[in-house]
């Protein structure tokens, strides 16, 4: 994504990361750094005998 400035509209907005195979996965993964500067993992999602699944951290 390159670098993203604090003027960016892209700085500070919620990231939510998908690639978990597990709940387990998906709770862990709120800890991990957001797509971009300044934001933060709101979301994490799984899936789980083909479904797809969200997990809230906040």
């Amino acid at each position: 994504m390159g670098t993203v400035s604090t003027s960016s509209n892209l700085y500070a907005l919620p990231s939510w990361p998908a690639g978990a195979r597990t709940a387990f996965g998906a709770t862990a993964n709120c800890s991990n750094a957001p797509l971009t500067p300044g934001g933060k993992v709101t979301l994490t999602q799984f899936v789980s005998r083909g479904f797809d699944y969200d997990h809230s951290c906040i």
